[in-house]
């Protein structure tokens, strides 16, 4: 056992600069706060976040759109109400019309 240790730290002694050399790029790599795995890491959480602000932003500008149609007038009122809420005047009926294909989905 002790022969195996020496022959260890023998080797160990004799390639001190890659031995060195291979306990940073582990430091740096793995073990650190700041290593690049943890780099990796917030940047693809990062573009995570970016493409879900990308997305809000768009849906803000589409509901902005919508509310000035809004408070333009009734019959932007009456066809948000149609259309969204499914909602009907008094004399009339409304059909809603359901593709096969999306019920095969559900």
């Amino acid at each position: 056992m002790a022969h195996r240790l020496s022959r260890f730290w023998h080797f160990i002694w004799h390639h001190r600069y890659i031995t060195a050399f291979t306990i940073f790029l582990l430091i740096i790599g793995v073990i650190d706060n700041n290593s690049w795995l943890f780099r990796y890491e917030v940047r693809s959480h990062n573009k995570e976040l970016q493409e879900k602000i990308t997305e809000l932003e768009q849906q803000c500008t589409r509901d902005s759109i919508a509310l000035t149609k809004l408070a333009s007038g009734q019959e932007a009122v009456e066809d948000i109400a149609r259309v969204q809420l499914y909602m009907r005047s008094a004399d009339e009926d409304v059909y809603i019309v359901v593709n096969g294909d999306s019920l095969q989905n559900e």
